[in-house]
């Protein structure tokens, strides 16, 4: 019977291997998730970065947001302007120049409009992506009643980015823990190789071949 390097069926050498493989999928996933909270959240700091710089350029020419044009073409795509009254109704909806009516929008009823940081909020349908968002008081007329003005900016871009890598650091994972099972297993079988010899006298000399040594 196999008893030193077998336990319960497994090889010795399998069983390191598995350990071995298992140690590494741990630490590449670790790596992994560490890696994509790093690039959200330098990717986040872009997209505040670009609302507080559009909330500054508006800043102080609110009255010409209810009398322009309703495009936004000032703008890059993916960024809406929102202007609302004191009790938080919608009074216009600036859209990137040449969006569709029906463009994704963010659900206004969730952003807190009295909230000095961006935030993120949900669409307004349920299959529309996330928002970021910037809100400051204005005041819509000299003398007239005050409001706020909304930047919002689509995350769109930002959860594409960071699927795609995620995709591509997963198949990059599982290609190292497959190549590293497979070369820790050669390795560990290489490495007992003197346990089976040892093994194999061990046998020989229990079978009463007392001239093994």
């Amino acid at each position: 019977e196999r008893v030193l390097l077998r336990r319960e069926g497994v090889s010795l050498s399998r069983r390191l291997g598995l350990i071995t493989v298992g140690l590494l999928a741990v630490g590449l996933t670790m790596g992994t998730l560490a890696m994509t909270v790093v690039l959200g959240v330098r990717l986040m700091a872009t997209v505040d970065d670009e609302l507080r710089s559009t909330a500054q350029r508006i800043n102080g020419v609110s009255q010409e947001l209810a009398t322009t044009s309703p495009n936004n073409e000032s703008y890059r795509d993916g960024l809406i302007l929102l202007l609302f009254d004191a009790s938080g109704k919608v009074l216009q909806v600036r859209l990137p120049h040449g969006a569709p009516d029906d463009a994704p929008m963010p659900d206004t009823a969730s952003i807190d409009l009295t909230s000095p940081v961006p935030l993120t909020v949900l669409s307004a349908t349920s299959h529309g992506p996330s928002w970021r968002v910037l809100s400051q008081p204005v005041v819509i007329q000299p003398g007239g009643i005050d409001g706020y003005v909304t930047v919002a900016l689509s995350l769109q871009t930002v959860d594409a980015t960071l699927s795609d890598f995620m995709a591509r650091v997963v198949f990059v994972d599982a290609a190292i823990v497959a190549a590293g099972g497979l070369l820790a297993y050669g390795l560990v079988k290489r490495s007992l190789r003197s346990l089976r010899e040892i093994e194999r006298t061990a046998g020989a000399i229990a079978a009463g071949d007392l001239s093994q040594r």
